[in-house]
């Protein structure tokens, strides 16, 4: 069976999406050159909507032709989005947030218009998550024998545990994503507030400015944190790795995600996890961190995180963190993807 896989979100940072299709392509190819040929628009830039309307127009002015150059039997969507085609098409799907969670109403109507018309038009769904599975089936009316899910990996090369002597004078507890309300980054910050290692620890949030960033700043500074929350921008992927292993302990308290890919990043660079019980943390977490309920408090989120840092003094917990994400290789998500198509299409 061979493939052409289209890889169309633009990757100027490196968020889950642009690794996900950055790393998932590489490894489709480096399978065989003779399995997958890939269209990316790694690198393209400008505004949202006119990335959207020249992707539209691609996929259903010149995606049957690529696919008839890379002598595809079948096409296979890194992103929820169809195009014209006589091949089969098969899609993956990362989450439903712009329909469970406050987003802009640009993102809302891509998500009622375009995503739910591929979910449902294509042979077959890829989902990240049994969050995803779910959601695609519950919120995106697709048929339940459309969709298997196939998790997402982590790059063991780029994260991987650092020295003692890389350990920063001031520990520092970090979470990494987007502002956007869904993250509870207020109730990250208030939990942070409240227990005992604010005197001792420093909380770093990395992520892409947005609307939603003024906001996290005014509480951070009406909570007296400015001395003790940094909030940063994105780094690079190298300097993102560094800030991985350098940290005592990963902290998210989302209260939605489609797999929650930054809390494996953390686990592949030794550092244990505090986070909630969504997208799929009870699979790669296990012993190397703490699940919390969605509905945690801050009473709750300050216990967690104190227990987290007690828990990343301890050599076997960071050695254990790392062998539960050893477990996800981009490797393995790719095996997953071929194997999800051919079963999709029926080809051999």
């Amino acid at each position: 069976m061979r493939l052409l896989v289209t890889a169309l979100a633009s990757v100027s940072q490196p968020t889950g999406l642009a690794v996900y299709a950055r790393m998932v392509s590489e490894r489709l190819v480096a399978r065989s050159r003779d399995e997958a040929d890939v269209v990316s628009w790694e690198g393209r830039r400008g505004s949202s909507l006119a990335l959207a309307v020249a992707r539209q127009r691609w996929l259903y002015l010149e995606l049957d032709a690529a696919a008839g150059a890379a002598r595809a039997d079948a096409v296979l969507h890194l992103l929820p989005e169809v195009g014209r085609t006589r091949r089969p098409q098969v899609v993956v799907l990362h989450d439903v947030v712009p329909l469970v969670a406050e987003t802009t109403w640009r993102q809302r109507l891509y998500f009622r218009t375009v995503v739910t018309h591929a979910t449902r038009s294509a042979d077959g769904v890829i989902a990240d998550s049994e969050q995803t599975q779910s959601d695609a089936i519950q919120i995106l009316g697709v048929a339940p024998a459309r969709v298997v899910v196939v998790y997402p990996g982590v790059d063991l090369d780029r994260y991987r545990p650092s020295s003692d002597d890389d350990r920063p004078r001031m520990p520092f507890i970090l979470a990494v994503g987007s502002h956007a309300p869904h993250k509870r980054l207020g109730l990250l910050m208030r939990g942070f507030a409240a227990s005992s290692i604010a005197s001792t620890h420093e909380l770093h949030i990395v992520g892409p400015a947005s609307r939603f960033t003024a906001a996290l700043v005014a509480l951070r500074d009406f909570l007296g944190l400015a001395s003790r929350v940094r909030v940063l921008p994105y780094d690079s992927p190298e300097e993102l790795a560094q800030r991985y292993g350098r940290a005592d302990l990963y902290a998210s308290m989302s209260s939605y995600e489609g797999f929650g890919l930054p809390a494996l990043e953390a686990l592949a660079s030794g550092v244990p996890v505090v986070v909630t019980d969504v997208g799929a943390a009870r699979a790669y977490v296990g012993r190397a961190g703490i699940v919390l309920p969605r509905e945690v408090d801050v009473a709750g989120a300050a216990s967690a995180l104190e227990q987290g840092v007690a828990l990343s003094v301890d050599p076997k917990v960071r050695a254990l963190a790392r062998r539960q994400a050893e477990g996800f290789s981009w490797d393995r998500t790719a095996s997953g993807l071929v194997e999800a198509v051919r079963g999709f299409t029926s080809l051999d």
